[in-house]
């Protein structure tokens, strides 16, 4: 989830919710905002506006089971 930190330095940390340890740390478009899961995927969206044409980003992460 993107929290303070995760937003300002553009990523978001992969948790391990049985055991709350870290997993990974995942380069993102700046200012992550929105996570949504589904299918075993995180799809965190960025309102930077950093993408081509300043629009806001998606990044995919693939999430273990």
């Amino acid at each position: 989830m993107p929290d303070g930190e995760n937003r300002t330095a553009a990523d978001v940390t992969v948790v391990d919710p049985r055991t709350g340890t870290v997993e990974e740390t995942v380069t993102t478009g700046a200012n992550p905002n929105h996570v949504e899961v589904a299918d075993g995927t995180a799809y965190v969206v960025d309102k930077s506006g950093a993408g081509a044409a300043g629009e806001d980003q998606v990044t995919r992460v693939r999430i273990g089971r």
